[in-house]
Protein backbone atom coordinates (compact mmCIF):
# COMPACT_ATOMS: atom_id res chain seq x y z
CA UNK A 1 0.00 0.00 0.00
CA UNK A 2 1.23 3.33 -0.57
CA UNK A 3 -0.32 5.61 2.08
CA UNK A 4 -0.51 9.32 2.69
CA UNK A 5 -0.74 11.19 6.29
CA UNK A 6 -1.48 14.71 7.01
CA UNK A 7 1.52 14.80 9.46
CA UNK A 8 2.01 19.06 10.54
CA UNK A 9 0.85 17.94 14.06
CA UNK A 10 2.70 15.21 13.84
CA UNK A 11 6.05 17.34 13.22
CA UNK A 12 4.72 20.69 15.06
CA UNK A 13 2.47 19.90 17.64
CA UNK A 14 4.18 18.48 20.55
CA UNK A 15 1.38 17.75 23.06
CA UNK A 16 -2.28 15.32 22.56
CA UNK A 17 -2.59 15.56 18.73
CA UNK A 18 0.77 15.65 17.93
CA UNK A 19 1.25 12.64 20.04
CA UNK A 20 -1.39 10.70 18.75
CA UNK A 21 0.19 11.41 14.94
CA UNK A 22 3.71 10.32 16.36
CA UNK A 23 2.34 6.91 18.15
CA UNK A 24 0.34 6.21 15.12
CA UNK A 25 2.94 6.22 12.72
CA UNK A 26 5.22 4.78 14.74
CA UNK A 27 3.76 1.64 15.25
CA UNK A 28 2.32 1.50 11.87
CA UNK A 29 6.02 1.36 10.46
CA UNK A 30 6.95 -1.24 12.87
CA UNK A 31 4.31 -3.48 12.62
CA UNK A 32 3.93 -2.90 8.75
CA UNK A 33 7.61 -2.30 7.33
CA UNK A 34 6.20 -3.21 3.65
CA UNK A 35 4.18 -0.76 3.26
CA UNK A 36 4.67 2.79 1.99
CA UNK A 37 4.11 5.95 4.17
CA UNK A 38 4.45 9.71 2.97
CA UNK A 39 3.97 11.98 5.52
CA UNK A 40 2.71 15.89 4.22
CA UNK A 41 3.10 18.29 6.57
CA UNK A 42 4.32 22.74 6.51
CA UNK A 43 7.09 23.28 7.06
CA UNK A 44 8.83 22.78 10.76
CA UNK A 45 11.88 22.58 12.41
CA UNK A 46 14.00 20.46 13.55
CA UNK A 47 13.56 18.45 16.82
CA UNK A 48 14.56 14.74 18.39
CA UNK A 49 11.20 13.60 18.71
CA UNK A 50 10.47 14.08 14.72
CA UNK A 51 13.97 13.28 13.70
CA UNK A 52 13.40 9.00 13.83
CA UNK A 53 10.51 9.50 10.91
CA UNK A 54 13.44 10.96 8.59
CA UNK A 55 15.54 8.35 8.81
CA UNK A 56 13.54 5.63 8.33
CA UNK A 57 13.99 3.17 5.16
CA UNK A 58 10.01 3.00 3.88
CA UNK A 59 8.97 6.42 4.98
CA UNK A 60 9.32 9.80 2.72
CA UNK A 61 8.21 13.53 4.16
CA UNK A 62 7.37 15.96 1.68
CA UNK A 63 6.92 19.54 2.80
CA UNK A 64 4.81 22.31 1.60
CA UNK A 65 6.90 24.42 -1.31
CA UNK A 66 6.36 27.61 0.60
CA UNK A 67 5.97 28.50 4.39
CA UNK A 68 3.59 31.58 3.23
CA UNK A 69 0.98 29.35 1.19
CA UNK A 70 1.50 26.27 3.49
CA UNK A 71 -2.41 26.74 4.75
CA UNK A 72 -3.68 26.41 1.49
CA UNK A 73 -1.47 23.75 0.25
CA UNK A 74 -2.57 21.58 2.83
CA UNK A 75 -6.20 22.09 2.06
CA UNK A 76 -5.64 22.26 -2.04
CA UNK A 77 -2.58 21.66 -3.32
CA UNK A 78 -1.38 18.46 -1.58
CA UNK A 79 -3.84 16.78 -3.65
CA UNK A 80 -1.62 17.00 -6.73
CA UNK A 81 1.05 15.60 -4.90
CA UNK A 82 -0.75 12.78 -3.70
CA UNK A 83 -1.57 11.70 -7.54
CA UNK A 84 2.09 12.20 -8.43
CA UNK A 85 2.71 9.79 -5.31
CA UNK A 86 0.34 7.30 -6.33
CA UNK A 87 -1.04 7.12 -3.08
CA UNK A 88 -3.88 5.09 -2.66
CA UNK A 89 -4.88 6.10 0.74
CA UNK A 90 -4.67 9.14 2.68
CA UNK A 91 -5.53 9.61 6.54
CA UNK A 92 -5.95 12.82 7.70
CA UNK A 93 -4.82 12.47 11.64
CA UNK A 94 -6.48 14.90 13.53
CA UNK A 95 -10.37 15.87 11.86
CA UNK A 96 -9.04 17.48 8.74
CA UNK A 97 -9.37 16.13 4.92
CA UNK A 98 -8.23 18.07 1.74
CA UNK A 99 -10.71 19.45 -0.98
CA UNK A 100 -10.67 16.92 -3.96
CA UNK A 101 -9.42 13.94 -2.79
CA UNK A 102 -12.49 12.41 -4.46
CA UNK A 103 -12.18 13.97 -7.36
CA UNK A 104 -8.87 12.55 -7.57
CA UNK A 105 -10.15 9.17 -6.99
CA UNK A 106 -8.03 8.62 -3.66
CA UNK A 107 -9.17 7.05 -0.90
CA UNK A 108 -9.55 8.36 2.43
CA UNK A 109 -10.12 8.22 6.03
CA UNK A 110 -10.16 10.56 8.68
CA UNK A 111 -9.54 10.72 12.80
CA UNK A 112 -11.58 12.05 15.20
CA UNK A 113 -10.41 12.39 18.51
CA UNK A 114 -13.62 14.72 20.21
CA UNK A 115 -16.85 16.71 19.91
CA UNK A 116 -15.71 18.54 23.19
CA UNK A 117 -16.33 21.85 20.75
CA UNK A 118 -19.91 20.79 20.00
CA UNK A 119 -21.06 19.17 23.88
CA UNK A 120 -19.19 22.11 25.86
CA UNK A 121 -19.22 25.04 23.10
CA UNK A 122 -18.88 27.10 26.54
CA UNK A 123 -15.04 26.01 26.64
CA UNK A 124 -14.18 27.58 23.08
CA UNK A 125 -14.30 30.94 21.66
CA UNK A 126 -17.18 30.78 18.80
CA UNK A 127 -14.47 31.83 15.86
CA UNK A 128 -12.63 28.38 17.04
CA UNK A 129 -15.71 25.89 17.54
CA UNK A 130 -17.07 26.80 14.32
CA UNK A 131 -13.83 26.40 12.19
CA UNK A 132 -13.34 23.26 14.43
CA UNK A 133 -17.32 22.17 13.29
CA UNK A 134 -16.94 22.57 9.61
CA UNK A 135 -13.61 21.24 9.23
CA UNK A 136 -14.74 17.78 11.00
CA UNK A 137 -18.37 17.67 9.41
CA UNK A 138 -17.20 18.03 5.96
CA UNK A 139 -14.24 15.51 6.39
CA UNK A 140 -16.71 12.84 8.48
CA UNK A 141 -18.75 13.18 5.48
CA UNK A 142 -16.76 12.89 2.54
CA UNK A 143 -14.25 10.43 4.02
CA UNK A 144 -14.51 6.39 3.28
CA UNK A 145 -14.66 5.72 6.93
CA UNK A 146 -14.33 7.39 9.86
CA UNK A 147 -11.98 6.60 12.69
CA UNK A 148 -12.86 7.52 16.49
CA UNK A 149 -10.20 7.13 18.91
CA UNK A 150 -13.13 5.69 21.62
CA UNK A 151 -16.65 4.56 22.12
CA UNK A 152 -17.53 7.72 23.19
CA UNK A 153 -16.70 9.79 20.38
CA UNK A 154 -18.45 7.66 18.12
CA UNK A 155 -21.67 8.33 19.61
CA UNK A 156 -20.82 11.80 19.70
CA UNK A 157 -20.07 11.37 15.66
CA UNK A 158 -23.76 9.38 15.48
CA UNK A 159 -25.35 12.33 17.17
CA UNK A 160 -24.43 15.77 16.27
CA UNK A 161 -23.35 14.89 12.48
CA UNK A 162 -25.49 11.93 11.72
CA UNK A 163 -23.06 9.56 9.89
CA UNK A 164 -23.77 6.05 9.78
CA UNK A 165 -22.22 3.86 13.03
CA UNK A 166 -21.68 1.52 10.68
CA UNK A 167 -19.07 4.31 8.68
CA UNK A 168 -17.40 4.62 12.22
CA UNK A 169 -14.62 1.95 13.21
CA UNK A 170 -12.89 2.84 16.89
CA UNK A 171 -9.42 2.20 16.90
CA UNK A 172 -8.04 3.00 20.35
CA UNK A 173 -4.82 5.21 21.01
CA UNK A 174 -1.27 3.59 22.57
CA UNK A 175 1.17 5.38 24.43
CA UNK A 176 4.68 6.63 23.53
CA UNK A 177 6.89 3.00 23.35
CA UNK A 178 8.90 4.02 27.03
CA UNK A 179 5.84 3.19 28.48
CA UNK A 180 6.51 -0.44 27.38
CA UNK A 181 9.49 -1.38 28.71
CA UNK A 182 11.46 -0.90 32.11
CA UNK A 183 13.27 2.67 31.47
CA UNK A 184 13.21 5.62 34.65
CA UNK A 185 15.53 8.10 35.57
CA UNK A 186 16.87 8.43 38.89
CA UNK A 187 14.01 9.61 41.19
CA UNK A 188 16.12 10.33 43.75
CA UNK A 189 17.46 13.39 41.07
CA UNK A 190 13.88 14.58 40.81
CA UNK A 191 13.17 14.69 43.89
CA UNK A 192 15.78 16.96 44.20
CA UNK A 193 15.59 19.08 41.41
CA UNK A 194 11.79 19.72 41.99
CA UNK A 195 11.86 19.65 45.86
CA UNK A 196 9.15 16.52 45.62
CA UNK A 197 7.85 14.67 48.45
CA UNK A 198 8.19 10.89 48.92
CA UNK A 199 4.58 9.93 48.70
CA UNK A 200 1.83 12.14 46.31
CA UNK A 201 -1.15 11.99 43.74
CA UNK A 202 -0.21 12.64 40.45
CA UNK A 203 -1.70 15.16 37.96
CA UNK A 204 -1.26 15.32 34.67
CA UNK A 205 -2.68 18.15 32.03
CA UNK A 206 -3.16 21.09 30.28
CA UNK A 207 -4.10 23.57 33.36
CA UNK A 208 -7.61 24.22 32.22
CA UNK A 209 -11.05 24.44 32.54
CA UNK A 210 -11.76 20.91 30.99
CA UNK A 211 -9.36 19.61 32.91
CA UNK A 212 -10.96 20.35 36.00
CA UNK A 213 -8.32 20.63 38.38
CA UNK A 214 -10.25 23.26 40.74
CA UNK A 215 -13.02 20.22 41.97
CA UNK A 216 -9.41 18.56 43.76
CA UNK A 217 -8.99 22.08 45.69
CA UNK A 218 -12.53 21.45 46.70
CA UNK A 219 -12.06 17.85 47.87
CA UNK A 220 -8.98 18.80 49.69
CA UNK A 221 -11.57 20.87 52.08
CA UNK A 222 -13.49 17.59 53.03
CA UNK A 223 -10.43 15.51 53.32
CA UNK A 224 -8.97 15.51 57.13
CA UNK A 225 -5.15 15.91 57.57
CA UNK A 226 -4.04 12.25 57.11
CA UNK A 227 -5.90 11.68 53.71
CA UNK A 228 -4.41 15.04 52.18
CA UNK A 229 -1.31 14.15 50.26
CA UNK A 230 0.95 16.52 48.12
CA UNK A 231 -0.49 16.70 44.85
CA UNK A 232 2.34 17.28 41.70
CA UNK A 233 0.64 18.94 39.11
CA UNK A 234 1.97 18.31 35.76
CA UNK A 235 1.19 20.55 32.92
CA UNK A 236 0.87 24.58 31.33
CA UNK A 237 -1.82 27.05 31.31
CA UNK A 238 -0.36 30.21 33.24
CA UNK A 239 -3.82 32.22 32.25
CA UNK A 240 -6.02 29.66 34.14
CA UNK A 241 -3.66 28.96 37.13
CA UNK A 242 -4.46 32.58 38.21
CA UNK A 243 -8.30 32.05 38.37
CA UNK A 244 -7.37 28.86 40.39
CA UNK A 245 -5.39 31.24 42.44
CA UNK A 246 -8.61 32.83 43.26
CA UNK A 247 -10.81 30.14 43.83
CA UNK A 248 -11.83 29.29 47.53
CA UNK A 249 -10.39 26.48 47.86
CA UNK A 250 -7.06 27.41 47.27
CA UNK A 251 -6.22 28.58 50.68
CA UNK A 252 -6.41 25.11 52.04
CA UNK A 253 -5.04 23.18 48.93
CA UNK A 254 -2.26 25.42 48.28
CA UNK A 255 0.19 24.01 50.41
CA UNK A 256 -0.45 20.57 48.92
CA UNK A 257 0.26 21.40 45.63
CA UNK A 258 3.46 21.12 43.93
CA UNK A 259 3.73 22.92 40.02
CA UNK A 260 5.93 21.30 37.41
CA UNK A 261 5.81 22.75 34.60
CA UNK A 262 9.16 22.36 32.72
CA UNK A 263 9.15 18.74 32.67
CA UNK A 264 10.00 18.11 28.89
CA UNK A 265 11.21 14.82 29.63
CA UNK A 266 8.61 11.49 28.99
CA UNK A 267 11.05 9.49 30.97
CA UNK A 268 11.53 11.80 34.02
CA UNK A 269 6.77 12.02 33.36
CA UNK A 270 6.94 8.21 33.61
CA UNK A 271 9.08 7.60 36.39
CA UNK A 272 6.76 10.45 38.10
CA UNK A 273 3.72 8.09 37.12
CA UNK A 274 5.28 4.69 38.82
CA UNK A 275 6.08 6.32 41.92
CA UNK A 276 3.03 8.13 42.27
CA UNK A 277 0.57 6.96 44.90
CA UNK A 278 -2.21 7.44 42.50
CA UNK A 279 -3.21 9.91 39.26
CA UNK A 280 -6.06 11.94 39.98
CA UNK A 281 -7.92 12.95 36.71
CA UNK A 282 -11.01 14.57 37.22
CA UNK A 283 -11.81 16.16 33.35
CA UNK A 284 -15.01 16.96 31.99
CA UNK A 285 -14.60 15.23 29.10
CA UNK A 286 -12.27 13.53 27.01
CA UNK A 287 -12.38 12.29 23.55
CA UNK A 288 -9.49 9.09 24.93
CA UNK A 289 -7.76 10.45 28.23
CA UNK A 290 -3.94 9.48 27.32
CA UNK A 291 -2.74 10.04 31.16
CA UNK A 292 -5.32 7.57 32.12
CA UNK A 293 -3.56 4.97 30.12
CA UNK A 294 0.20 6.33 30.68
CA UNK A 295 -0.73 5.65 34.37
CA UNK A 296 -2.10 2.23 34.24
CA UNK A 297 1.19 1.16 32.08
CA UNK A 298 3.11 2.40 35.25
CA UNK A 299 0.92 0.18 37.84
CA UNK A 300 -0.46 3.24 39.14
CA UNK A 301 -3.43 3.27 40.38
CA UNK A 302 -6.42 5.63 38.60
CA UNK A 303 -9.19 8.07 40.04
CA UNK A 304 -10.61 9.43 37.25
CA UNK A 305 -14.34 11.14 35.85
CA UNK A 306 -16.99 8.81 35.00
CA UNK A 307 -18.21 10.28 31.67
CA UNK A 308 -17.47 10.59 28.00
CA UNK A 309 -14.21 8.41 27.07
CA UNK A 310 -12.76 7.91 30.44
CA UNK A 311 -14.26 4.76 31.51
CA UNK A 312 -13.21 2.89 28.47
CA UNK A 313 -9.76 4.33 29.28
CA UNK A 314 -9.57 3.58 32.55
CA UNK A 315 -11.52 0.33 32.78
CA UNK A 316 -13.33 -1.42 35.13
CA UNK A 317 -10.90 -1.68 38.14
CA UNK A 318 -10.24 2.50 38.17
CA UNK A 319 -11.78 4.33 40.65
CA UNK A 320 -14.41 6.71 39.52
CA UNK A 321 -15.93 10.21 40.37
CA UNK A 322 -18.84 12.84 39.28
CA UNK A 323 -16.44 15.51 38.09
CA UNK A 324 -19.11 17.99 39.19
CA UNK A 325 -19.41 16.80 42.97
CA UNK A 326 -16.53 17.15 45.34
CA UNK A 327 -17.69 15.01 48.02
CA UNK A 328 -17.04 11.98 45.46
CA UNK A 329 -13.20 13.05 45.00
CA UNK A 330 -12.49 12.96 48.28
CA UNK A 331 -14.51 9.66 49.39
CA UNK A 332 -12.32 8.14 46.16
CA UNK A 333 -9.05 9.53 47.48
CA UNK A 334 -9.72 8.91 51.01
CA UNK A 335 -11.11 4.82 50.04
CA UNK A 336 -7.40 4.44 47.98
CA UNK A 337 -5.35 5.52 50.83
CA UNK A 338 -7.42 3.41 53.55
CA UNK A 339 -6.95 0.49 51.52
CA UNK A 340 -3.60 -1.18 50.49
CA UNK A 341 -4.94 -4.14 48.91
CA UNK A 342 -7.52 -2.29 46.92
CA UNK A 343 -4.49 -0.43 45.71
CA UNK A 344 -2.38 -3.27 45.12
CA UNK A 345 -5.09 -4.77 43.43
CA UNK A 346 -5.58 -1.34 41.01
CA UNK A 347 -2.12 -1.36 40.02
CA UNK A 348 -1.79 -4.81 38.82
CA UNK A 349 -5.18 -5.54 36.77
CA UNK A 350 -4.97 -1.60 35.99
CA UNK A 351 -1.83 -2.63 34.10
CA UNK A 352 -3.18 -5.84 32.25
CA UNK A 353 -6.04 -4.28 31.12
CA UNK A 354 -3.99 -1.18 29.46
CA UNK A 355 -1.55 -3.76 28.41
CA UNK A 356 -3.98 -5.97 26.26
CA UNK A 357 -6.72 -2.94 25.25
CA UNK A 358 -4.04 -0.06 24.34
CA UNK A 359 -0.77 -2.05 23.46
CA UNK A 360 1.29 -1.05 19.95
CA UNK A 361 -0.03 -4.92 18.43
CA UNK A 362 -3.28 -4.39 18.96
CA UNK A 363 -3.89 -0.50 18.01
CA UNK A 364 -1.62 -0.96 14.93
CA UNK A 365 -3.74 -4.12 14.05
CA UNK A 366 -7.00 -2.26 13.80
CA UNK A 367 -5.75 0.86 12.13
CA UNK A 368 -4.04 -1.67 9.68
CA UNK A 369 -7.71 -3.56 9.25
CA UNK A 370 -9.20 -0.09 8.63
CA UNK A 371 -7.08 0.73 5.61
CA UNK A 372 -7.13 -2.77 3.72
CA UNK A 373 -10.96 -2.52 4.71
CA UNK A 374 -11.46 0.47 2.93
CA UNK A 375 -9.12 -0.79 -0.18
CA UNK A 376 -10.98 -3.77 -0.77
CA UNK A 377 -14.18 -2.18 -1.59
Amino acid sequence: MRLGYDSKRLFRNFTGLGNYSRTTLWNLVAHYPDEAYHLYTPPFGENPVTTPFRTLANVDVHTAPFKSTASLWRSYGVVRELKRHRIELYHGLSHELPLGLQAAGIRSVVTVHDLIFRTHPQLYPLIDRTIYHLKTRYACRTADRVVAISEATKSQIVAEYGIPAEKIDVVYQSCDPLFFDDRTVDMARLRQRYTLPDRYLLFVGSITRRKNLEIVLEAYTQLDDRHRLPIIVVGRGSKHRAELERHRAFGTASPYLHWIDDLSDDLALKTLYRNATALIYPSLAEGFGLPVVEALLSRTPVITSDRSSLPEAGGPDSLYIDPTDAATVATAVARLLDDPDLAQQMREKGYHYALNRFGPTATASSMMGVYRKILAR
